[in-house]
């Protein structure tokens, strides 16, 4: 489980990065007024927001490994077989 999420979360971060490379690249080429616009009302609150996503999930992952870690550990005090 620990695995998928953080599987997930990273690939989140490289949908992420993606999208904020494209939104460079684009943005020099945005000469019209409607663009700037549409950038500068909802561009960066979708970035801002998905890097408050990233951060999240890689906070989750952590917090599920280690609660994991401590499961593995307990278990293996108690003689039991681990998952």
């Amino acid at each position: 489980m620990n695995a998928s999420l953080s599987a997930c979360a990273a690939a989140y971060s490289g949908a992420l990065r993606a999208l904020r490379r494209s939104l460079d690249d684009t943005r020099a080429q945005w000469d019209d007024a409607a663009r700037r616009a549409f950038d500068q009302r909802h561009g960066n609150s979708i970035v801002t927001a998905g890097a408050k996503t990233e951060a999240q999930l890689k906070n989750l992952a952590a917090e599920l490994a280690s609660a994991i870690s401590e499961l593995d550990n307990a278990d293996s005090q108690n003689g039991v077989r681990s998952w």
